[in-house]
């Protein structure tokens, strides 16, 4: 019998963040599974991972990628695995609140909806950061309940919550996005296409270093130049 929730994270060495994100995980409750997919990481990273999980007793399916593929690819194949009626992605450098399955579950529910996101605690708020929590607050839907935002843009992925049929409707990440930068703003106008609602559950706070991975894998210069690059091929799909 398959979990309620499967939880794909996907990593890139990192173990301590890893960890202590998974720590957290296993103190918040839930009938969940983690999906851990490994991006080639170092074998020391995967070796304390992997024995976390094990002497945690932590419910868990371990994928170990030779190369790391990035974020888009390891996200993709773990949805790919998931069985549970409900998919959480979030990344390594998160740590999540008691109760927060449940409470997203339950704004997950209504037939209409297609991603649940969460209030982001930033270790370091940055000008994307603001920016997008800008973005956020301008698209709020007033006539929804005060415990809810619906909004019309999207939310960002690292911590949200993705029922079955979205899914099913909407398909996985696009590869045009990969390694990762802007899938997420892909992602999310694909849901609003489809007709289905994207709620930010205002109960959910959830801890986010932030760009831990992507600064410990890009040189200088590297990671901007391919949000560059994403950010034209996000334009160009406005208009299909």
């Amino acid at each position: 019998m398959s979990a309620k929730f499967d939880i794909v994270i996907p990593t890139h060495n990192q173990h301590l963040l890893t960890t202590k994100c998974l720590e957290s995980i296993r103190h918040s409750g839930g009938d969940y599974r983690v999906i851990w997919v490994d991006n080639g990481s170092d074998s020391f990273d995967k070796t304390m991972v992997q024995a976390f999980l094990e002497s945690r007793d932590v419910p868990h399916y371990s994928v170990m990628l030779p190369e790391n593929e990035g974020f888009v690819v390891a996200t993709n194949i773990g949805m790919l695995l998931s069985r549970a009626p409900y998919v959480v992605l979030l990344n390594n450098d998160t740590e999540v609140p008691s109760g927060w399955l449940e409470r997203m579950a339950t704004e997950a529910r209504g037939s209409a909806v297609g991603i649940v996101g969460v209030v982001e605690d930033p270790e370091e708020p940055s000008v994307g950061t603001i920016n997008r929590r800008e973005k956020i607050e301008a698209a709020i839907d007033r006539s929804v309940p005060f415990n809810s935002y619906r909004i019309q843009t999207m939310v960002p992925f690292f911590c949200c919550m993705l029922p079955r049929r979205t899914i099913e409707k909407v398909g996985l990440l696009s590869m045009r996005y990969s390694p990762g930068a802007l899938d997420d703003d892909d992602y999310c106008r694909r849901v609003s296409r489809a007709k289905l609602q994207i709620v930010v559950d205002l109960s959910v706070v959830v801890k986010h270093v932030g760009g831990a991975t992507r600064k410990a894998v890009y040189p200088p210069g590297e990671y901007e130049r391919i949000v560059e690059d994403h950010k034209r091929i996000f334009k160009e799909g406005a208009a299909e």
